[in-house]
């Protein structure tokens, strides 16, 4: 995975890799330790998933 890319925009980290499985890979790592953080703090946790496609990418 190789980030070309890494930026701040207000309070929003930006990173920007070279394809899109990479950006893929680094979602799932990043969402993954996050999500093991909270467990760590509580028992129980939600968590809401947008499984929609982006219009702008099928154009």
């Amino acid at each position: 995975m190789r980030i070309i890319k890494e930026f701040v925009v207000d309070s929003l980290n930006i990173k920007v890799l070279k394809t899109r499985n990479d950006m893929g890979r680094l979602a799932g790592e990043t969402i993954g330790s996050r999500l093991k953080e909270l467990l760590h703090e509580k028992k129980e946790i939600n968590v809401i998933l947008d499984l929609s496609t982006n219009l702008v990418t099928q154009m």
